[in-house]
């Protein structure tokens, strides 16, 4: 007579357990995880609030626009699309910068000029002068922002406001790097660390 054993007896594979909902651990973390991760995201937020107003409050409006060698680059571009609706000029300078420079930002940077901005239908005169000490502009020089032209004080605001949505991006990608060191260490402390360690970064504000 053939030996018949039950088939449950030689388990196939192994299926994971499924997590204890009873267990009041289990609901702790995902709590704790919360409250640590809105910590990071205020305290990387307040960082750069701080950073930004320290700034504004000591310096004018073309020095408050260029803290980074590629300001003048992005200031281009975004200008080019809020006021001629073109990514580029004719220049060889400004398709020069349009091909190391994503359109991303500059898009913003036009979004925000167009909102709360000066007025460029009538022309770009009203954000920027030739120079600091030139408002005529030379017959042989294109019209447009280039390193050295002069923002007037018509653009502080969407200077300012091009830098607090800067912060608040900043202040989630510090969340987002919390997130990301939880899912692979499952350590809520490891979670707060990481996203200090950006909120805190020098280069990020």
């Amino acid at each position: 007579m053939p030996d018949e054993t039950p088939a449950a007896s030689f388990p196939l594979r192994h299926e994971a357990a499924a997590p204890d909902r009873s267990d009041p651990a289990s609901e702790r973390t995902p709590r704790s995880l919360l409250w640590v991760l809105v910590a990071v995201f205020v305290v990387a937020l307040a960082m750069r609030a701080v950073f930004v107003s320290g700034v504004a409050a000591s310096h004018d409006t073309h020095s408050l626009a260029h803290f980074n060698g590629d300001s003048a680059d992005y200031l281009h571009l975004g200008f080019n699309l809020a006021a001629e609706e073109r990514y580029i000029t004719g220049t060889i300078r400004s398709r020069i910068k349009a091909l190391v420079r994503p359109p991303a930002y500059p898009l913003l940077i036009a979004a925000i000029i167009e909102t709360v901005g000066p007025d460029l239908d009538g022309g770009a005169d009203v954000a920027f002068q030739f120079s600091e000490a030139a408002a005529h502009w030379p017959d042989d020089r294109p019209r447009e922002f280039e390193n050295g032209r002069w923002l007037k004080p018509a653009m502080r605001p969407a200077i300012l406001t091009l830098y607090g949505i800067q912060s608040l991006a900043d202040a989630a990608l510090a969340v987002i790097t919390g997130v990301l060191a939880w899912r692979v260490w499952r350590q809520v402390w490891v979670a707060g660390l990481a996203g200090l360690c950006l909120a805190f970064s020098l280069t990020g504000m």
